[in-house]
């Protein structure tokens, strides 16, 4: 399967966010990717989360992204957007997953909050999101292959336990698609994508958010990594698309190799 992954650098303006993201899929489905994935916050980067909350079937964001996927007959993943909540104050961060027909075959609401403190400055992303509650993952077939598709979003990245419970559900490939910071992102970003790959024997997919906004300077490096940990493609520092081929036989000889879904044991560390 032919994949690709759009590093992106979103801004205040949803409009241009739009038809930016509407280029670069329409240029990676050209160039044969069949399954396109965009980063966090792919139609809004900016501090008025609320004003630009996006309504599945109703919204142009939404409506415009399923008819893209079904124009071009491609899986296309929006890596992030804003949902309402139950909380009028606060709203979800969510993942919307397309199919070549333009339908929503999964939708996932980030599970953890960025309320941390990295070198002297305060996220406290809680004050505006709602964690959402449910595993998400998605079987699709391309061809004779088939994967099962796991679904997190930027932090996420960073709560092993969350990929554990995806893999326990089949998922073969992570998408996490990320905005994260330059200081975090220089730290850990390339250690836990790794990490969460070889760790589960998956392919982990990457899209990124990269460049400056009003909620700061984003790390970039888009990466896509097999289930050995090697880095298949990587982005530079500037809007850019990657592109790799996922190939099923390759999740089965890491699986045959090292045998990680085999041999964990269940029944000694998950309650």
């Amino acid at each position: 399967m032919k994949t690709a992954i759009l590093q992106m650098n979103s801004g205040d303006c949803p409009e241009e966010n739009l038809q930016s993201l509407e280029r670069m899929v329409c240029e990676a489905a050209q160039a044969g990717a069949q399954l396109v994935a965009s980063p966090e916050a792919s139609l809004y980067m900016g501090r008025n989360k609320g004003k630009y909350l996006e309504i599945p079937g109703k919204s142009a964001g939404l409506c415009r992204c399923s008819e893209l996927a079904r124009k071009l007959g491609i899986f296309l993943h929006l890596g992030s957007c804003y949902t309402s909540s139950p909380d009028p104050e606060r709203f979800y961060n969510e993942s919307f997953f397309f199919g070549p027909d333009g339908k929503i075959l999964a939708h996932y609401a980030k599970t953890h909050c960025f309320d941390v403190s990295i070198q002297g400055r305060i996220y406290r992303e809680s004050r505006h999101i709602v964690p959402g509650n449910k595993l998400v993952t998605c079987p699709i077939q391309v061809g004779n292959e088939h994967f099962v598709l796991g679904f997190a979003i930027c932090y996420d990245l960073r709560f092993a336990d969350l990929f554990h419970a995806l893999s326990r559900k089949g998922a073969n490939i992570f998408l996490v698609p990320s905005a994260f910071t330059q200081a975090s992102g220089e730290l850990h970003w390339h250690i836990l994508l790794r990490s969460r790959a070889l760790d589960y024997g998956s392919y982990v997919l990457a899209p990124s958010q990269c460049g400056k906004s009003s909620e700061g300077c984003s790390y970039g490096h888009a990466l896509i990594v097999d289930p050995c940990g090697r880095i298949l493609a990587e982005a530079g520092e500037q809007p850019e698309i990657i592109y790799a081929e996922l190939r099923e036989e390759e999740i089965q000889r890491q699986e045959e190799s090292f045998g990680v879904r085999k041999n964990r044991r269940n029944d000694l560390y998950i309650s």
